[in-house]
């Protein structure tokens, strides 16, 4: 099972069964591009690598551990390549979005469970739409971040600010 397929699902840890993921399976596939371009990158002096993770690689939400697990080896996993990838000019970030308005949260939008747990501990109170998180991937990718590496950028709507 893919790492991305986790995040349809609530797990409590009596549940976990054949589809779950240990920690060295999730990283095993989440380090295969970095070390397939990393030799590039060194030779060329420069690369920018950013990693998806999320608010849940941060925060703990019940019922979400396999999902929150893997993405909070994301972010550990982007510190570590990023003291890897500085000496030869490569930086290395993760994104971590938070509540984003995506195809499979159409089906909970409106709900007022979903309203009351997520839209409200969201302090801009409501759903980032999709094209809001090209900005911080631009800036990451961009050289005016050349100063940055081994950090994990919000785009959470202060959700983490809680």
């Amino acid at each position: 099972m893919a790492p991305t397929a986790l995040a349809d699902r609530s797990y409590s840890p009596l549940d976990l069964g054949r589809d779950f993921l240990s920690p060295k399976d999730l990283l095993d596939h989440a380090l295969s591009p970095e070390h397939a371009v990393f030799p590039l990158m060194k030779k060329a002096g420069y690369g920018r690598i950013i990693n998806l993770s999320s608010t849940l690689g941060a925060v703990a939400v019940a019922g979400r551990s396999p999902y929150a697990s893997s993405k909070g080896a994301v972010r550990l996993m982007t510190q570590t390549l990023a003291l890897e990838g500085a000496p030869h000019g490569i930086t290395v970030n993760s994104l971590c979005p938070g509540p984003f308005l995506t195809p499979m949260n159409e089906a909970i939008r409106n709900a007022s469970e979903t309203k009351k747990a997520i839209i409200g501990a969201v302090p801009l109170g409501r759903w980032a739409e999709m094209d809001e998180i090209q900005g911080a991937a631009i800036f990451l990718a961009s050289e005016a971040s050349s100063y940055v590496t081994g950090s994990s950028l919000f785009v959470d709507g202060g959700w983490t600010a809680h």
